[in-house]
Order: structure tokens, then C-alpha cells, then sequence
């Protein structure tokens, strides 16, 4: 959703970070070809023909290095099969609408949980 990904985008930006916003999975795998990421936001339902499980998929097989770096948003944690996920992926995760201290929250979280840079 365009005005969820500006709301990020912003947030993240406020927050002292470079935010780099894509709107499709296909287009967070060409920014994640071209370069790596502290943290990737990704909602689990965007336009086009990659989901957000998808590109976690893509992520584990391609930049595994890079799949505890992702957190998800999602306004559809009522279906079994989104929950099922979440759970498998072991991915920190938000439920929409949430507000900006939760998304605060959830990214220091997320980054705190990752290892030591080597």
C-alpha cells in the first residue's frame, strides 16, 4: 500500500535511518542484488506476483544472511496459513494498524536479536 510504505518510510527516516522503499517483491530482490540491508521491512501482501513469503523464500536461499534481518507487517493474521508462516519463519512480525512507538519497538527488537558483525 503506498501510503503504509511513505508512513515507513518516513518513520524509518525520522528514526535516523536510510530507507530505501520498494513497492513489489521483484523490486526488493533487485535492491537486495545490488546491495545489503541492516533490517528489511516487508508487508506479506504487495502488488505484483511476489509475496512477502516469497521473498522471504528468496531471501533464505539467495542472502541467507539476511533472513533474521527481516520483519513483517501484516494486516492478515486471521488466515491459518499466514499464521502458519509466521510461525515457521520465526520472524518478528506486526499486525496493521499499529502505531509508531510498536513499530519503534519491533525494529530495535529485531535488530537487538541479530549476532554480532563478525
Amino acid at each position: 500500500e503506498p501510503a503504509i510504505l511513505e508512513l515507513q518510510t518516513m518513520m524509518l527516516e525520522s528514526m535516523g535511518a536510510t530507507a530505501v522503499g520498494v513497492r513489489t517483491g521483484a523490486e526488493a530482490i533487485a535492491a537486495l542484488r545490488r546491495e545489503s540491508f541492516d533490517l528489511i521491512v516487508s508487508d506479506l501482501r504487495m502488488p505484483g506476483e511476489i509475496s512477502g513469503q516469497e521473498l522471504y523464500r528468496w531471501v533464505e536461499r539467495n542472502r541467507p544472511e539476511c533472513a533474521a534481518r527481516m520483519l513483517f507487517v501484516t494486516g492478515d493474521t486471521a488466515r491459518e496459513s499466514t499464521r502458519q508462516f509466521l510461525e515457521r519463519s520465526g520472524r518478528r512480525h506486526l499486525t496493521k494498524p499499529f502505531s509508531v512507538n510498536e513499530y519503534a519497538e519491533a525494529l530495535r527488537e529485531t535488530l537487538a536479536a541479530l549476532p554480532p558483525a563478525a
